[in-house]
């Protein structure tokens, strides 16, 4: 569309030919009698030959034309952007569901484990309960606990393979040939650094996108304004002229003209001023989702922040307990006058029947969760992973240039209370 109105720029030029021969009646209503009309004397006739060229061009007084190529060009911009979010949501999909496809190896590695250790707490209590020293519920209990976790690993299992599937559908490859070998999650994820400024945001593609759009709704006031005054128009044409093909390239065929037009608007029923307010309220409404899409960019990027730093903690408490989980498959194991007291089902027998059993049948993974979640955060602020940047569109300005007269988009929104406000050369939030 960017090619298609800068055309308008530039004159248009077309060639014609033409040949014709014409023979008038004899009974022509009003014609002149002469030699050639009286009956039986003989008829009007005349040929013509004609080779021209003609050129039409209107002169951009108003900036009509320009601002037509402008808002083209800034929704172009804004189109590839809208490419960018795509292919940055891809990207960031990709990379959480390879993340916690690690995640679901740790911890089937963690359950398989797991089971291992139940299953050897199994054999030594029903030992002890075939020497009397341990009651039959003992047996029950230990043969509880080695089915729910093995049921977990089960479900860890299949949840790994619908991970598996969905990296495969995002590479493009059928799941059928493609497959990952377990390697667990087991390092730390890369920080962010605190106080990183605002202007990050930036980079986001969408942000990039609700922000060329509110330049071309910008430029679409220009156009709406230049309708209210005339338009010039400039006309030529030259060629030659003849009566047969012997004499039309002769000098003498030769012909020309030159003209302009100017033509004015006075009355249209008010369709002028309707378009007028029409683009000036989209103008609003651009503006206005502009400003909700910079919040809601905030938004995203303080809950994975939060995220982080919430699972940071908890990654740390964690790692501080790390001598009660050694011991932990010891205190499993039911041990004479105190299975019951030191059975971990006695310690969450008051927890609530109506509890989502899902949470205790995949047990969290801190690392994996601060991953997605890291990932996440790099998604909000417009890149994913080390090496993965997406850059704003080519032509991409923070602010759109001023159409009307003395204001900005800037200045309009800060007026209405919009977002969108020039301080110092750059780009703030403003709520009122």
């Amino acid at each position: 569309m960017v090619r298609f109105n800068r055309a308008a720029l530039f004159p248009t030029i077309s060639a014609n030919a033409g040949a014709s021969s014409v023979r008038d009646s004899a009974n022509r209503p009003f014609l002149t009698p002469n030699a050639t009309t009286i009956p039986g004397v003989g008829h009007s006739s005349s040929g013509d030959i004609l080779l021209g060229l003609d050129m039409s061009y209107e002169v951009d007084l108003w900036g009509r034309v320009r601002r037509t190529v402008a808002a083209a060009r800034h929704e172009a911009q804004a189109t590839a952007a809208d490419l960018e979010t795509a292919r940055l949501s891809l990207q960031a999909e990709l990379a959480m569901d390879y993340f916690e496809l690690r995640a679901a190896d740790a911890q089937k590695q963690l359950l398989d484990e797991t089971v291992k250790a139940f299953e050897a707490a199994l054999r030594l209590t029903t030992n002890r309960f075939q020497g009397g020293a341990a009651p039959k519920s003992d047996v029950a209990q230990a043969q509880t606990q080695l089915d729910t976790t093995r049921a977990q690993a089960t479900d860890i299992t299949v949840q790994r393979a619908q991970l598996e599937h969905a990296i495969a559908t995002l590479i493009g490859k059928p799941p059928a040939a493609f497959s990952l070998p377990p390697r667990p999650l087991d390092t730390r994820p890369p920080g962010i650094p605190a106080g990183l400024p605002s202007q990050l945001l930036e980079r986001r593609p969408d942000i990039a996108a609700a922000e060329r759009r509110v330049a071309e709704a910008n430029e679409q006031i220009g156009i709406a304004k230049a309708a209210y005054y005339p338009t010039l128009m400039l006309n030529a044409s030259v060629g030659f002229e003849g009566s047969s093909f012997g004499n039309v390239l002769n000098a003498s065929s030769l012909l020309w003209a030159v003209g302009a037009s100017i033509t004015q608007t006075i009355f249209d029923g008010g369709r002028r001023r309707a378009t007028s307010d029409a683009v000036l309220a989209a103008y609003d409404a651009t503006v206005a989702g502009y400003r909700q899409t910079t919040l809601t960019a905030f938004q995203q990027v303080e809950d994975n922040l939060a995220a982080l730093r919430i699972l940071e903690q908890e990654a740390q408490e964690a790692a501080g307990g790390g001598v009660g989980r050694a011991i932990a498959p010891a205190l499993h194991q039911p041990l004479p006058g105190r299975s019951r007291q030191l059975s971990p089902s006695h310690h969450r027998a008051d927890r609530d029947p109506h509890e989502p059993a899902q949470r205790d049948r995949h047990p969290p993974s801190p690392h994996g969760r601060q991953r997605v979640a890291g990932e996440g955060a790099r998604r909000r602020l417009g890149r994913v992973g080390a090496a993965m940047k997406t850059s704003p569109p080519p032509g991409w300005a923070p602010i759109p240039r001023p159409l009307r007269p003395g204001i900005t988009p800037g200045a309009a929104a800060q007026t209405r209370g919009r977002a969108v406000v020039r301080r110092g050369g750059t780009r703030s939030a403003s709520c009122r």
